[in-house]
């Protein structure tokens, strides 16, 4: 039995079947290749701060938010599913919106939970 594309003559066809098998596994496992240093999807960590980016409902402006980790991070209990948590309101320069954004996220600073009522987290 021969199977027509393993043999001679199509290997593009083989690699072009094995670069999708790995996007494939990829995409349903979580694997691939790492982020650039700090980043974690929607927050953004820039060595002593977290920075994360809101986007007003009312007037659409983007702010971004420093959190410092020694500061603005508290801990959570011992109960809670996370080991840090952030609780902010944040208004920004063209509308008087408040956005309430509440951020939990795990020991490494990777994002768990979002809440933001008045806005949304967008990627920094």
């Amino acid at each position: 039995m021969s199977l027509g594309f393993l043999s001679k003559g199509h290997g593009r066809t083989w690699r072009s079947i094995d670069v999708w098998l790995k996007k494939l596994t990829k995409g349903l496992l979580g694997g691939g290749a790492p982020k650039a240093k700090g980043e974690s999807g929607a927050l953004k960590d820039v060595g002593d701060a977290i920075v994360a980016s809101v986007e007003c409902d009312r007037c659409g402006e983007r702010i971004e938010v420093r959190l410092r980790k020694s500061s603005d991070i508290p801990r959570g209990t011992e109960d809670d599913p996370f080991e840090f948590f952030v609780q902010k309101t944040v208004v920004g320069t063209k509308c008087f919106n408040r956005i309430d954004l509440r951020l939990e996220m795990d020991a490494r600073y990777r994002l768990i939970r979002c809440d933001a009522k008045g806005g949304r987290l967008v990627s920094p």
